[in-house]
């Protein structure tokens, strides 16, 4: 008989983990480590480019914004405008991570891991070769999608790519590469 809550809760327990046992939905970790294989590395290591640009892109930007106002066309830069440049990416990222849900449901992961790359690739073209403010502004809106994309999508891929007992750690992975 039940008299207290506490009782009732450790009942309730008991029943779930006798149910859980004896339908078979609990599986529990396999008898021997599968192994891993050579695409599920491969898979990792280049899904991972995306955080290491993520990182790259966040901490080389800090000390760029120190050579960027000596650049002829962008003379009399002041610090909102240095500001401006160097806080726009993360706002961007953002948005991305916001649209990158809808955008890999309407045309799948792998379409948008593309796309983000594509604008990675872009944006550090029109950084590099930004004659003015402007263009550099722009470029950085487009880093900043192409990080939000990335930062949304690919530890999703990973982990649907990877066996059930390395997901965390491989997701981990990416994660440490950010920074």
């Amino acid at each position: 008989m039940i008299d207290s809550k506490d009782d009732l809760l450790t009942e309730t327990s008991k029943t779930n983990k006798d149910e859980l046992s004896h339908s078979g939905k609990s599986q529990g970790r396999p008898a021997t480590t599968p192994s891993i294989s050579l695409y599920i590395i491969l898979l990792t290591v280049q899904a991972c480019i995306g955080g290491l640009l993520f990182g790259y892109d966040t901490g080389v930007v800090s000390s760029a914004m120190l050579f960027v106002p000596d650049n002829a066309g962008m003379n009399h830069m002041g610090i909102g405008w240095q500001e401006l440049i160097v806080s726009i990416t993360p706002g961007m990222a953002g948005i991305g991570a916001l649209l990158a849900g809808q955008a890999a449901d309407l045309v799948g992961r792998r379409p948008v891991i593309l796309a983000a790359s594509a604008l990675f690739l872009v944006g550090a073209v029109v950084c590099a070769a930004a004659p003015e403010r402007w263009v550099l502004l722009g470029g950085r809106i487009l880093l900043g999608i192409a990080i939000g994309f990335a930062s949304m999508i690919i530890p999703v891929f990973i982990s649907e790519g990877s066996p059930s007992h390395i997901r965390g750690t491989l997701v981990t992975v990416y994660q440490v590469r950010c920074f």
